[in-house]
């Protein structure tokens, strides 16, 4: 049997619902909602709707689904009495018990009853809903649970999301392939969790936000302020001119402070790194 895999992006309402009209998708998977595109959703309850024509779709002609049940605003999008829904990270349904990372992300998992062990190469303990949700789709085209420990374990990650690089100089968190408040959030929480006697961030900005950029610019500083002892640096206008302005470095470009850093280049330091894609914060990688 051969399965294609198609990802429905989208930055406004009804993309998603025409993308199924052309895919025609036999089963469908939400993984998240969180606080992306707003420019064009206009909140997380407009991002959670434009993300359940998805579902809507598949319930209207009775085709499996694939439901976080941890998350209130996918959980809304559901009916309990749809029978084809598949369900995960809820109190009765495969879900995780335990989790560590240092730093890859261990989980324990209950699997049809039975506590089983998941390795991961993958930095952050957020991606255990993706991992539950790797399980899940699996599970139902019925691959062994054995392959899909195997496959998840030798999986790694290149493609500069929950990434870790050692450089000759330093250690990186790579997260920068994108941004918003919700994501952001969780990296750094991630990060300021794990032990490291020297940190820094360099964090770009969060893109098509629309009214909200500023405050969400501004909250993001203000949690760094708080919860953060060590350098910071910042690219993008977005960080232009905030109320915490006076504890970061500001860049406009990723070019600028590659070219900044070169001409004293950090050692021994553990870097997150992330922002929106269009930031292009591979270029400070290149440099660390």
């Amino acid at each position: 049997v051969e399965t294609g895999i198609v990802e429905k992006g989208a930055n406004h309402p009804g993309e998603i619902r025409d993308l199924c009209a052309i895919a025609q998708p036999d089963a469908g998977l939400i993984t998240n909602v969180g606080k992306a595109h707003l420019e064009g959703f206009g909140s997380l309850e407009g991002v959670a709707r434009a993300k359940g024509e998805l579902f809507a779709y598949l319930m209207a002609s009775g085709k499996p689904l694939f439901l976080n049940e941890g998350n209130t605003l996918l959980a809304s999008l559901v009916p309990e009495a749809y029978s084809r829904a598949e369900r995960y990270n809820g109190a009765g349904s495969l879900r995780a018990v335990r989790k560590s990372g240092n730093p890859f992300l261990t989980l324990a998992l209950m699997v049809s009853g039975r506590e089983e062990t998941v390795e991961t190469r993958l930095l952050g303990q957020y991606n255990a809903e993706n991992v539950l949700a790797a399980c899940c789709v699996g599970l139902h085209f019925g691959i062994p649970f054995p392959d899909i420990r195997d496959a998840i374990a030798g999986y790694t990650p290149q493609n500069n999301r929950s990434q870790l690089i050692e450089t000759t100089r330093n250690r990186l968190y790579m997260d920068a392939y994108n941004a918003n408040p919700s994501s952001m959030r969780a990296a750094l929480e991630e990060f300021l969790r794990l032990e490291h006697p020297r940190k820094m961030l360099v964090l770009g900005e969060m893109r098509e936000l629309g009214d909200s950029s500023r405050q969400e610019h501004a909250a993001l500083t203000q949690y760094i302020r708080e919860h953060f002892v060590g350098a910071v640096y910042c690219i993008g206008k977005a960080f232009a001119d905030l109320p915490e302005r006076e504890h970061y470095n500001w860049f406009e470009t990723a070019d600028a402070l590659a070219a900044s850093l070169t001409e004293s280049l950090p050692s021994d330091y553990f870097i997150l790194i992330k922002g929106s894609r269009s930031n292009q914060l591979e270029k400070i990688a290149a440099v660390l």
